[in-house]
């Protein structure tokens, strides 16, 4: 019969973490440009470069912690993580010149993958033998569900407190999303609850459950360089987007609440685009799945063209929504069909890497 298994539970503990820390701190910042840029009289490129610096951090230790995870125990290195990150969410709050958000911005690039998308990937790996798109499509999922509830609660703090309170918001629940998960809910293997992983066959031997390519072999693949090619063309062009979305939105005659609430609709649907991909690639493969996505992204960015037509803004926010879980659902799931999940964590911190690279 059909008995509940704590993979699931891990899930649910994995959907907080990148909750925290992909929706909360970076798709919610974009509610922060106006408001810091009027206060320090900047330009807006020249804020916004707070999210190259938080790249070019991210990319610089994707490798490393990816690597790090192969020997060592995640939970402790996630806590350390956990807490850099609050630590730096609740510190912009205290800028008083704009490279303090570089700076700021770099460490907590550099700690996102110490607890962030990396670490789940790793444990949800660990966790899963059977059903692995479908877990890590409604594990990344929290990315937009966060969002999509932080985004007007962040604003809301920002319009009657100002931007420095908007942060502080944001570093206190993001602490109170992670620490405790990590703490209570979340295990880094299944032997840690005497259990086997999810979907694997009992009968087989362990050794044979686990297959695939070491780091040095998955790079002197042509297969690893062409998909690393399309990782960065995603990220660049998603993220290019997704962060002047709101901005881009005011500027061509939308109120800063009506543009904050189509971004927050973009966020709500991905939750759904991530659990469909993740899906999608399960029961259709990578083809169908890739030109599923990438379809739809294109559709979506020639109606931001028109936002300013009646009905477009909503079919932008359905169309953007289920596209734009390509630029993490893609990287998590096809690593692992093409590279297996022996040397799964540092290989993927190679390809988040790239992806990040396109995205700075």
């Amino acid at each position: 019969g059909l008995h509940f298994h704590y993979a699931w539970v891990m899930v649910a503990g994995c959907l907080f973490m990148t909750g925290a820390c992909v929706g909360v701190i970076s798709n919610s910042m974009s509610v922060f440009i106006k408001p810091v840029c009027a206060a320090f009289g900047v330009t807006r490129a020249k804020f916004t470069l707070y999210s190259t610096f938080s790249s070019f951090g991210s990319m610089l230790t994707a490798p490393l912690i990816g690597r790090w995870f192969e020997g060592h125990k995640l939970r402790p290195t996630m806590i350390i993580g956990a807490l850099a990150m609050s630590a730096g969410v609740f510190g912009y709050s205290f800028a008083t010149e704009v490279w303090h958000f570089y700076i700021i911005a770099a460490v907590i690039g550099m700690s996102t993958g110490l607890c962030g998308t990396i670490a789940v990937v790793k444990l949800l790996t660990n966790w899963f033998a059977a059903k692995k798109g479908l877990a890590m499509g409604v594990s990344l999922s929290g990315s937009g569900l966060a969002a999509s509830l932080m985004v007007p609660v962040i604003n809301r703090s920002v319009e009657a407190h100002g931007w420095q309170s908007g942060f502080r918001v944001m570093g206190v629940i993001f602490f109170l999303m992670t620490v405790p998960t990590i703490l209570i809910i979340l295990r880094d293997k299944p032997a840690d609850k005497g259990l086997l992983p999810y979907g694997v066959d009992e009968s087989a031997p362990e050794s044979a459950q686990r297959t695939g390519f070491t780091r040095k072999e998955a790079v002197h693949c042509s297969a690893f360089w062409l998909f690393g090619a399309a990782t960065f063309l995603t990220s660049f062009i998603g993220m290019g987007t997704q962060a002047h979305v709101i901005a881009y939105l005011s500027d061509i005659g939308y109120t800063s609440g009506t543009a904050s609430s189509i971004y927050a609709g973009t966020m709500a649907v991905l939750i759904a685009g991530k659990i469909l991909l993740g899906y999608v690639y399960d029961k259709f493969g990578i083809k169908v799945g890739t030109v599923y996505g990438s379809g739809l992204f294109g559709v979506s960015l020639l109606l931001l063209i028109f936002a300013r037509l009646p009905l477009v803004p909503q079919l932008f926010v359905v169309t953007f929504g289920l596209s734009n879980a390509i630029q993490t659902v893609q990287r998590t799931y096809i690593v692992n069909r093409l590279f297996g999940d022996l040397y799964y964590s540092s290989i993927y911190g190679l390809m988040a890497s790239i992806g990040m690279s396109g995205s700075a």
